[in-house]
């Protein structure tokens, strides 16, 4: 009596449940299901290494770097995500925000989560807004600040290799 109760009480719920879907039969169920799993793994690949080129305040800032002699690599991505700009030999990552980045709590959550990524690699990320970037005056002091903020991440990492040595 039981089994005939479960098999009636399973019927009356994948009838309920199939009952607005019943043009369709059980050989395109099966083809929707499988184009349903490729456009998830597509869109994961494209998120993940299909990302669009750097901005150009992101370059900008890149180039000016890079007359101060630091290796600049844009949009890398670091296992985790793509950052704007990473000088790998000091460990930091910049990024150069816009105004989303601000006013939009679910974005900055996301970037305070990014950041936390980078700082377990051993990483210091420093956001930079837009707006020191676009404007000429304000970018050379941004950049000046930016490559004291590089040169004494050097010495921090060179002394703490130091010490480990010396242990």
């Amino acid at each position: 009596m039981n089994d005939d109760i479960k098999q009636l009480f399973d019927l009356i719920i994948w009838e309920t449940i199939k009952a607005p879907f019943v043009f369709i039969s059980d050989r395109w169920w099966l083809l929707l299901i499988i184009i349903f799993i490729l456009v998830i793994v597509c869109l994961r690949v494209r998120n993940k290494f299909n990302r669009s080129k750097e901005t150009l305040e992101a370059r900008k800032l890149g180039k000016l770097l890079e007359n101060y002699g630091w290796k600049v690599e844009l949009e890398k991505y670091d296992g985790h995500k793509h950052v704007d700009i990473a000088i790998t030999k000091v460990k930091v990552n910049i990024e150069v925000d816009g105004k989303h980045h601000s006013f939009k709590s679910k974005q900055a959550l996301r970037d305070l989560a990014r950041t936390y990524h980078s700082f377990k690699d051993g990483y210091i990320t420093l956001r930079i807004p837009n707006v020191l970037v676009r404007d000429n005056t304000t970018i050379k002091e941004t950049v000046e600040f930016i490559n004291k903020f590089l040169r004494e991440r050097d010495k921090q990492l060179k002394s703490v290799a130091k010490v480990n040595i010396k242990k």
